[in-house]
């Protein structure tokens, strides 16, 4: 008993640590960039904060990722639609009902302003009360309205009528349904079982959050924990009525607290096809894995990224250094050939030297100075030649990125470049800083300076904060590529 007690408490901290994460949607539209929104949670099931671009590691189709970024899904102000479907047979009779109406009130008020919900309930069949909206008045007055419905419990049927109803008219990229329910389905016609709510999850990306309550028959509620466990959402269990509030208010921030990765895999071609994605999470909290297959646009050209330059670049010196070595034995081999012999013939004693007679030689008249010649310029000690850039203007152009096909031309007033609408050049990648960069004319030369980029600015291939443009020159900001040529 001793022993057992003495593993328990040397297991205690192992088991109260750990995290979890979980993909919830993956944007690829604008594909090489890719937006995937994971949740990573403690051991209590709450959201982390603060995480970076460290705390991840990425592959998607076997391939290393470019340009990794990582923010809150409130830091990207984007939006959600969430869809509540909520079990009104007659297991919710009285008490329950008031209180998942009162959650439901609590869950809408906090709402963000841009966020849109839709309310749609069952029992017998589904029945939708309100599309998506973001208007509380709305939803209120249809919560309101929430009673008792006859009929067995068609959970599966219901839940599956809900996504349908989620990709036909939700507006943003993050879609999330919430089911709540006890978990029964007594559903009789076997329209639609837990296997194709699954599936139809996973192909439209739209992850299941669900909520169990119930006073009896607790057994049940295992079906909603194994429906979120597989569709990316999470489960949470409310004890009594007055923990329903709660419950409802910690999934919603779990979108809220959400963290975005934007990415750029490297290499990998549109091609139409499904390709897996692999993630991985390291935390104070602990480490967590997870995946997702999904599909790229076809027709896109692969990103060559930064790392994929540096490997290039490393096995191009790797064969620089083998074939400098054969030169230097080639070399040495050559040199005992030629000079081994003249070694024996110094090592004889030279015929005495005969000495010449004194003659005057006249000295030759210095060559004439070639017309060419005649226009080098002389520098006094100290001094540099000045280089004059005769170029009247820059042509910059976007080849990779979400601007890719854009076009601008910089003369020597220069040019400010980033995301706000103040900059002389506006990119739309959201990996670009509001003011990422600026071009300006100076000693006969155009200057790219960095401003303020999160993501730095690459020259050649190569990360720096103030670069000399001369010739055509490459550029990487965020994740938008290409080139300066100047004109």
């Amino acid at each position: 008993m001793f022993k057992k007690l003495l593993i328990l408490v040397l297991l205690l901290p192992v088991l109260l640590t750990g995290a979890e994460l979980r993909h919830l949607y993956t944007d690829a539209e604008a594909y090489p960039l890719m937006k995937s929104t994971v949740l990573a949670l403690d051991n209590a099931g709450k959201p982390l904060s603060g995480l970076t671009a460290s705390n991840f590691e990425l592959s998607f189709g076997g391939q290393a990722v470019d340009s990794l970024s990582v923010r809150s899904f409130e830091e990207t102000g984007q939006a959600f639609s969430l869809m509540l479907c909520i079990d009104v047979s007659n297991s919710m009779k009285g008490e329950p009902l008031s209180s998942v109406k009162k959650a439901l009130r609590d869950l809408v008020e906090a709402k963000r302003s841009n966020d849109e919900y839709a309310l749609a309930v069952y029992a017998g069949t589904w029945v939708m009360l309100t599309d998506f909206t973001p208007e509380k008045e709305l939803l209120h007055s249809r919560i309101n309205e929430l009673a008792v419905r006859s009929g067995s419990t068609a959970m599966y049927y219901s839940a599956y009528k809900s996504l349908e109803q989620i990709k036909r008219t939700a507006r943003n990229p993050f879609r999330a349904l919430i089911l709540f329910g006890d978990g029964k389905d007594e559903n009789q016609t076997d329209a639609y079982t837990e296997k194709d709510v699954i599936s139809y999850s996973r192909e439209q990306q739209i992850p299941i959050f669900t909520v169990g309550y119930t006073a009896v028959d607790k057994q049940y509620l295992q079906a909603l924990e194994h429906l979120a466990g597989v569709c990316g959402g999470t489960y949470g269990m409310a004890a009594n009525s007055g923990e329903l509030s709660a419950v409802f208010a910690g999934i919603s921030a779990q979108f809220v607290q959400s963290s975005v990765l934007s990415y750029l895999p490297i290499g990998l071609a549109g091609d139409g096809a499904l390709h897996k994605l692999s993630l991985i999470l390291n935390s104070s909290s602990g480490n967590s894995t997870t995946s997702a297959e999904l599909k790229i646009p076809s027709g896109r050209p692969a990103h060559q990224g930064v790392n994929v330059k540096l490997n290039s670049a490393r096995k191009y010196w790797k064969y620089a250094i083998l074939i400098l070595f054969a030169g230097l034995v080639v070399l040495g081999i050559w040199l005992k050939i030629v000079y081994w012999p003249r070694k024996k013939a110094q090592a004889s004693p030279p015929p005495p030297p005969i000495k010449p007679d004194l003659v005057a030689v006249k000295p030759k008249a210095p060559a004439p100075i070639a017309p060419e010649r005649e226009r080098t310029m002389i520098l006094t000690p100290g001094t540099k030649p000045s280089v004059q850039q005769t170029a009247a203007g820059l042509r910059m152009e976007i080849l990779i990125g979400p601007d890719a096909g854009k076009v601008f031309n910089i003369n020597a007033g220069g040019a400010s470049i980033g995301r706000a609408s103040d900059n002389q050049i506006v990119l739309t990648d959201d990996t670009v800083s509001g003011h990422h960069a600026k071009i300006y004319f100076a000693n006969g030369q155009f200057i790219v300076e960095e401003v303020r980029a999160t993501n730095g600015i690459f020259i050649n291939g190569i990360k720096t904060s103030r670069a000399a443009l001369s010739g055509n020159t490459t550029f990487k900001f965020g994740a938008s590529e290409g080139a300066f040529t100047p004109y």
